[in-house]
């Protein structure tokens, strides 16, 4: 197993925890927040092999250490979830949790995405043959709505403050289920 695959295997326990708590919860936007880290994990997970292993790709150390960039973001994510030693390590974090509010979580999954757009660039697969540039400009609105909702998260509450995390949500999720499968679907990645 690489070590990608341990990184990988502990984000997605992670998220599928949280995102398990979160529904045990009730609270809607915990819910969507833990939804989207699950889909972004789910996302990487097959995205990174498919790439990768699947298109051959060579896997360097620059390709490396943005896993290990995104593994601690994601994990400095989790952690804002559930500072409590009730969480994936098994570890109480207050004071770390205390300087990770929510809308730093927001913040640093846009940072992510910024890098996961950064490792695909190194990959080589946005300079493949017939890949469609426009996408290119799609998944630059999930880091964007990402700030807009670290902004929200940091100073609205109610209903403005719930659409906007609803429209986070649902924009990742079109763009990553549905968006750039639709648009790669007749692009060969092959080396």
């Amino acid at each position: 197993m690489t070590i990608y695959g341990v990184i990988l295997a502990i984000l997605f326990l992670g998220a599928f925890r949280e995102l398990l708590a979160s529904i045990e919860s009730g609270n809607v936007l915990r819910i969507l927040m833990s939804l989207t880290l699950a889909l972004l994990v789910f996302n990487d997970a097959i995205y990174t092999s498919w790439t990768v292993e699947q298109r051959k790709r060579e896997y360097r150390p620059p390709l490396m250490s943005i896993d290990l960039a995104n593994f601690l973001i994601l994990t400095a994510v989790l952690i804002s979830m559930n500072p409590t030693r009730d969480n994936v390590f098994s570890l109480a974090v207050p004071r770390i949790g205390a300087w990770l509010p929510e809308s730093r979580a927001w913040l640093l999954l846009g940072i992510y995405w910024l890098l996961v757009m950064l490792w695909t660039k190194l990959a080589g697969v946005y300079q493949t043959p017939k890949y469609p540039k426009w996408l290119i400009y799609c998944s630059l609105g999930i880091p964007t709505l990402f700030f807009i909702e670290s902004g929200f998260a940091a100073s609205s509450a109610g209903a403005a403050r719930l659409a906007c995390t609803w429209l986070t949500a649902l924009y990742a999720f079109f763009y990553i289920l549905a968006l750039r499968p639709f648009a790669l679907r007749k692009v060969s990645f092959s080396i």
